[in-house]
């Protein structure tokens, strides 16, 4: 909910439109799909509508309201860490009838809840209305997860809304110099943030150069005519593993018809987009792409201070522009588009430092491993951050084409494993700056 004054009315409008944009998305999906997935590691979608339902009734109605948990469906089938993905085929899922009915009674009960609560509590869930907020949030999430799934289809289930493509117009990207200075890190109060986020210190880095525009197809076409993929020398061992396995030679659903790259996105295959960001690669070819051009990746702090910090006043802003919140004039997100859109779309969306589309698009991968922040504190369960710390996850910033206005702010934290390509990823590069 950003920075608006919180209310009972603005939980209700917010509880109310992003169900919408649940059921809106279900409807379009054929039932069969929803109970088949794509691959193993995506899981059934009937499995993630059921489940947003019951999360809401085990955060809002048990752990915040103290109510019993309902015993139709099985806590621990529903619980994402005791029940992973690839498990959630073999469940007794319900039908699509019987799960709707059980997000629609959860739903009325939650909204009578929140009519009778104290926005101004002490206690923690409920000040500012942070519990909603949470089931708000995670359904949001669940909305890009379907996405994602639904993509991963060679024969896609359903006719996505039409959007433009074409080759626009070439940007020579460039890169923009971040002065040395102290910026706030993360989050530290304001709308609603995860654990994660949550950060009470500035954070001083020297000065870098960082790419003004996210990296384009075109500019990854040329990494690919240039033998990019065939190059060991650009690789990690990891990601030449990694590549190997895959026997990736392009992003995920690229395809040459006739000498041309094809993008499938969805229901079609289209020319791919010059102009466009480049979406769905892994960590290990962001990072090859990288240093074939003799640059790197940003850490993730790199990332948030070219995004929010202004060196002229030293200010550390709540997004690229300002304090508006996110909307359809500034950022491509809200499953508006169904596709990152061209370069320089947002001229008056531009961070202080002059970087272009850093909420929207694509999320971003960057360096850094996913790590806690100093004074870090787990705040409503462990299972949200704590047990994902470590080297294992690379953390992407910013947000996609697919994130609701709801969830994209410039300090949201999403992890990935590095072999991951389904998930609405792109980059930028970053170098140090040179010493005079």
């Amino acid at each position: 909910m950003g920075l608006s004054l919180i209310t009972v009315e603005s939980i209700e409008r917010d509880l109310a439109r992003v169900r919408k944009e649940t059921l809106d998305l279900i409807g379009m999906i054929p039932e069969d799909f929803l109970f088949n997935p794509p691959k193993p590691f995506m899981g059934p979608i009937i499995w993630d509508l059921t489940h947003i339902g019951k999360f809401e009734e085990l955060w809002i109605l048990h752990n915040s309201s103290g109510n019993k948990m309902d015993e139709f469906y099985r806590n621990d089938d529903y619980n994402a860490i005791i029940t992973p993905r690839k498990n959630r085929i073999s469940l007794d899922l319900p039908s699509i009838p019987d799960s709707l009915e059980y997000l629609n009674s959860i739903r009325d009960r939650v909204i009578d809840y929140l009519h009778k609560v104290d926005l101004r509590s002490t206690d923690e869930l409920l000040r500012n209305g942070y519990v909603f907020d949470l089931a708000i949030q995670h359904e949001c999430q669940h909305q890009e997860t379907i996405l994602q799934s639904l993509a991963l289809y060679h024969s896609p289930p359903f006719i996505s809304p039409e959007h433009q493509s074409g080759n626009g117009t070439i940007f020579e990207a460039g890169m923009v110099k971040v002065p040395s200075g102290k910026f706030q890190l993360g989050s530290s109060s304001g709308g609603f943030s995860y654990d994660n986020e949550h950060n009470s210190s500035e954070l001083f880095l020297g000065e870098f150069l960082i790419d003004c525009y996210p990296v384009t197809n075109h500019d990854f076409m040329q990494f690919i005519e240039d033998d990019g993929y065939m190059n060991k020398e650009f690789w990690s061992k990891e990601g030449w593993t990694w590549k190997s396995e895959e026997d990736a030679d392009a992003p995920l659903y690229w395809e040459k018809i006739d000498g041309e790259w094809n993008r499938r996105s969805y229901h079609k295959s289209l020319p791919v987009s010059h102009s466009e960001p480049v979406i769905h690669v892994s960590y290990w070819e962001v990072e090859a792409y990288a240093k074939y051009k003799g640059k790197r990746l940003p850490t993730e702090f790199e990332w948030e201070k070219a995004c929010r910090w202004n060196p002229e006043t030293e200010e550390t802003l709540s997004y690229p522009w300002g304090e508006e919140e996110p909307n359809q004039k500034n950022a491509n997100i809200g499953i508006k588009r169904w596709s990152p859109a061209p370069v320089g779309s947002y001229k008056d969306a531009v961070s202080p430092v002059g970087c272009h589309q850093m909420i929207g698009d694509v999320y971003e991968w960057t360096s850094s491993d996913f790590l806690p922040y100093d004074e870090f504190k787990a705040f409503p369960y462990e299972e949200y951050s704590k047990v994902n710390f470590g080297t294992e996850y690379k953390v992407l910033r910013g947000s996609s084409w697919a994130t609701s206005s709801l969830v994209a702010r410039s300090t949201f934290r999403n992890w990935d494993f590095p072999r991951r390509r389904q998930i609405f990823a792109g980059f930028r590069c970053a170098m140090d700056a040179e010493e005079d």
